[in-house]
């Protein structure tokens, strides 16, 4: 019990600190330079303390249209392992940001072995940064007016949304994707089974916890430097792993055979728009914009779909069932009357012609006693 006290105290004081400070307590807001696109700033002047991170402001760009694909990155001309970087929205919360991590238990050289020459910014909201060091620097504000990386990020997800049915039906997209995923799961299943080999004891996994996340990331990065040293010594059997796997996963694809039922493709079809629909929103700073193509997207694919376009159509414009009978029902009205018809001149024409023929008949019949009466009256004369 008293291990389990000491190790939570500990924890706290990883986090807390010896000397926690609030925001509050910064007193008025911390001046900044204020950045400009193009101009290059030197930082700093003999007479500056190197105590507090300099500050620096960027105020953004009008949200427009023709800015959809705008970019904005600060470049830095310090190795990233000389300088602290401390990320906000205002000057506060960057000063907020330094105290919490100078009064916490925490390594700047495991964190700043992640960052890099350069910062990217939001160009079209505030964004400020503190950069501490003790070594002079400059920095400038570097604007593109049209990232190309995103442009082909933002056409690569719309591509995707329009093929997504074909890639459903697709046969070589599906043995392409469970030759990848099949291979993916192997290298986990060995990922796995080699974390399985190696001792990690509670008091190690204790050392993590207590020592925060510097600690646990100091160790993962180490770990993984000498995985990659180790996997690039052995490529031959790596290589071979992996074949061997993606073949197994081919073979399991043929086996299984490629998706035949609606339903299946159905959910691979909308699961790929998907992924297209976050690539999307992703692809430009200008989230407005994102959303709205999303939404054109969502609503051409819903109309596309007949049974939603039969359900939108009755929502708006009534049931159209009840015309479709009523114009039927029309229909069938007229052409009763018209075959009413049809018959009635065909019994007056069966009656014209049944006349015509009695006529006929009894013309035959009458017509050799006229003749006899006719050939008396000529021999009494």
């Amino acid at each position: 019990m008293s291990s389990a006290a000491a190790v939570l105290f500990l924890l706290l004081y990883s986090f807390v600190g010896c000397d926690p400070q609030s925001v509050q307590d910064i007193g008025p807001t911390t001046e900044f330079q204020l950045l400009q696109e193009d101009e290059v700033y030197y930082c700093c002047a003999s007479d500056v303390s190197r105590d507090l991170p300099a500050v620096y402001c960027y105020k953004g760009f009008p949200k427009e249209i023709f800015h959809t694909w705008r970019a904005v990155s600060v470049s830095i001309d310090l190795p990233a392992e000389q300088y602290d970087l401390y990320e906000g929205v205002d000057s506060r919360e960057v000063m907020g940001r330094f105290e919490a991590r100078s009064s916490s238990w925490h390594w700047n050289t495991f964190w700043n072995s992640e960052q890099k020459s350069y910062i990217s910014l939001d160009p079209f909201n505030s964004t400020c940064f503190g950069i501490k060091t003790l070594n002079d620097y400059t920095i400038k504000l570097e604007a593109v007016q049209v990232n190309y990386l995103r442009l082909a990020i933002f056409s690569l997800g719309l591509s995707l949304f329009f093929l997504s049915p074909l890639l459903a039906s697709s046969s070589i997209f599906y043995y392409f994707t469970g030759t990848c995923v099949g291979t993916t799961l192997s290298i986990l299943v060995f990922i796995y089974l080699f974390l399985k080999l190696l001792p990690l004891k509670r008091s190690v996994i204790y050392g993590m916890v207590v020592g925060g996340s510097s600690l646990t990331f100091f160790f993962f990065k180490a770990f993984s430097i000498q995985v990659v040293a180790i996997l690039v010594s052995n490529h031959q059997y790596v290589f071979a792993y992996l074949s061997l796997s993606a073949i197994i996963s081919f073979i399991v694809c043929y086996r299984i055979g490629p998706m035949t039922d609606p339903r299946s493709r159905n959910l691979v079809k909308w699961f790929l728009q998907l992924i297209a629909l976050t690539v999307i929103f992703y692809s430009s700073h200008l989230r407005e914009f994102t959303v709205a193509v999303d939404m054109l997207l969502l609503c051409e694919a819903f109309l596309h779909d007949t049974k939603c376009a039969r359900w939108l159509q009755n929502v708006l414009f009534g049931d159209p069932n009840t015309q479709v009978v009523i114009k039927k029902d029309n229909r069938r009205t007229q052409e009763y009357t018209e075959y009413q018809k049809c018959i009635q001149w065909q019994e007056f024409c069966q009656k014209m012609i049944a006349g015509e023929r009695q006529y006929v008949l009894i013309d035959e019949r009458v017509k050799p006693i006229t003749n006899m009466w006719d050939d008396d009256d000529s021999d009494s004369d």
